[in-house]
């Protein structure tokens, strides 16, 4: 199963020239599934290679503007470049309690008509997710009658089994969220695929005398068979260990986890997306509003043994330049790679051609991680889009694109094929 996962907008509070609000989206089996749905969302989509039309899924991290206050626009985008169709599935949105009242009041006050079906799933906050005080402002206040339609969808409690909220188990993975502290409820969400079927033994096949033919696809599927002898030939006779299924955990805003089961449901992700708001130098700032810094998602990412962690939610106020890097890009379309700094650090920077707005960079620590200090670098400004299994030597560029393909754009995307491991 091909998977990629592209960054839509990884500023921080509102969206800018360069950097756009928060949105990322994670793309298998054709289906899109949207990570936040910050300001000017849709007009990221429109520039980028993803289709706001494939979306199936959209998961909201928490309440605050710059996390969804795009998506009343999105949605209705959406419905006036579609077609109504009876036979369609509706679009699942989850998020923290409050987020169905806000879609209700917003498409009632618009008299927005969508051609889609869509479902709100709120997840139920605990009270230690955030502070008492504002707990007491946002749950205890009474909401007036809204004269529309309510949207379906359930009310989602917490597991306290294992610490989270269940979400998804239906074709090739399987989904939870797990709770953060922030100033407001907010969430982080694990995408995790299933085990793979693992690979025929050839040679044992052909001991048996099976040759190749339907029966590899019989046995490859799980189903036994029986061979001219009488022999009953079961899959687990041939096939190797399965592939463990990647997994994915997505960070909302937040200065730290709540409850124990956190750790372990993030346990060796192959990626994790976590925010730093500001730099290592403000971290007592960072804390008391709720956010985080590098290394306090890299130390957060160590005690998960993650394999490779993404920064995002940067504050505008951070540049993405980077003094101590050479010249990267003699090819003004491509991006190149650079290693400077720290050992465990990689730099993906795009030239500062004028046809882009801004530059562009994203960075991804290895571990061990050895040095985390300010100097770590902010990141991504426009679109990046990461193929799953990224790493320093897999860098291929797609086709240069004319010019007036980035005069229109304005960003590049990296088209890297995403194959399925193993």
């Amino acid at each position: 199963m091909s998977l990629d996962i592209t960054f839509l907008g990884t500023g921080a509070a509102y969206p800018s020239p360069t950097r756009g609000a928060s949105a990322t989206v994670i793309r298998f089996e054709g289906e899109c599934w949207l990570f936040d749905c910050g300001e000017g969302t849709q007009t990221q989509f429109m520039k980028s290679n993803l289709k706001a039309g494939k979306i199936t899924k959209i998961f909201i991290t928490h309440l605050h503007g710059d996390h969804f206050f795009g998506l009343p626009g999105l949605l209705c985008t959406i419905s006036l470049q579609g077609s109504p169709d009876t036979n369609k599935l509706p679009v699942d949105i989850y998020g923290p309690l409050g987020l169905k009242d806000f879609l209700q009041r917003t498409m009632a006050l618009s008299r927005s008509q969508l051609v889609f079906p869509y479902v709100v799933h709120e997840l139920v906050p605990t009270p230690n997710q955030c502070p008492e005080e504002e707990w007491n402002d946002v749950f205890s206040g009474k909401r007036d009658e809204v004269a529309c339609p309510e949207p379906q969808g359930d009310m989602i409690f917490l597991n306290p089994a294992d610490d989270s909220y269940f979400l998804v188990d239906g074709g090739p993975v399987m989904m939870k969220a797990f709770r953060l502290f922030h100033r407001i409820p907010s969430f982080g969400f694990l995408v995790e695929e299933k085990p793979r079927t693992g690979k025929l033994n050839i040679q044992k096949l052909k001991e048996l005398g099976i040759l190749p033919g339907p029966l590899y696809g019989k046995l490859k599927d799980g189903v036994p068979i029986t061979l001219e002898n009488g022999r009953t030939i079961s899959p687990t006779d041939v096939l190797e260990s399965p592939f463990p299924g990647r997994k994915i955990c997505v960070l909302g805003d937040c200065s730290g986890v709540v409850g124990d089961g956190v750790m372990s449901l993030c346990s060796e992700a192959d990626i994790l997306i976590h925010e730093a708001t500001l730099d290592d130098s403000q971290m007592d700032k960072a804390k008391e509003r709720g956010h985080s810094t590098p290394k306090m998602a890299a130390e957060f990412a160590k005690l998960c043994k993650a394999r490779k962690l993404v920064l995002s939610h940067f504050s505008q106020s951070c540049q993405a330049s980077i003094p101590h890097c050479p010249a990267v890009c003699e090819d003004a379309f491509y991006c190149g790679l650079v290693k400077g700094g720290h050992r465990s650090l990689l730099h993906f920077i795009l030239s500062q051609d004028p046809f882009y707005a801004g530059d562009v960079s994203i960075q991804m620590l290895d571990f061990p991680l050895s040095i985390l200090n300010s100097e770590i670098q902010k990141i991504v400004t426009g679109i990046f889009h990461l193929p799953f299994n990224w790493s320093g030597n897999q860098l291929k560029p797609g086709r240069r694109k004319s010019q007036r393909d980035f005069v229109s754009l304005q960003f590049l995307v990296f088209l890297w094929e995403a194959s399925r491991k193993g």
